[in-house]
């Protein structure tokens, strides 16, 4: 479903119609969509993994640190997500420019 939103905003379809357009574009475009999705979560798995082990973070350091852990874990996934959505909008536009 990751192109159902370029196509819903710049193509003006309906969304069973972006949907149909979706599984089209990555009929061609797989591996790019999926590196792009791919890289930037495993720069949030780090995040991950500290979520999951707080209470040896809090052991070790203060109580603090579950604040910083969660302020970056939320400011990672506005930078993460504005990424993805960009450069998938990007990827599509090159795609669709191709197709002309």
């Amino acid at each position: 479903f990751v192109f159902c939103i370029p196509v819903v905003m710049i193509e003006k379809k309906p969304f069973l119609g972006s949907l149909k357009r979706n599984f089209a574009l990555l009929k061609g475009l797989f591996l790019s969509a999926f590196s792009l999705i791919l890289l930037p979560f495993l720069l949030y798995l780090p995040i991950i993994v500290l979520k999951n082990n707080l209470s040896v973070l809090v052991d070790k350091f203060s109580p603090e640190i579950t604040l910083f852990v969660i302020g970056l874990g939320i400011l990672l996934t506005l930078i993460i997500d504005a990424f993805v959505t960009t450069a998938i909008t990007i990827l599509f536009l090159l795609k669709k420019d191709s197709e002309l």
